[in-house]
């Protein structure tokens, strides 16, 4: 199965078995789930902001 894969302005096309195919919708909105939990520490975390209380405000930036 051919797939088209999106990511900002830019877009592929990659060849997947027909099972992966299926499941895109699914595999898509696991992976956003796994990207914005804060649990999950990866390189996308950045710090945006410091308050004047010290806080940081973490965000997802990719």
């Amino acid at each position: 199965m051919l797939i088209e894969v999106q990511f900002c302005f830019e877009s592929q096309f990659i060849r997947c078995s027909t099972k992966i195919g299926r499941r895109v919708r699914m595999l898509q909105r696991d992976f956003g789930k796994w990207l914005y939990n804060k649990n999950n520490l990866h390189a996308y975390w950045v710090v945006a902001h410091v308050d004047e209380e010290d806080k940081e405000n973490i965000w997802c930036l990719f």
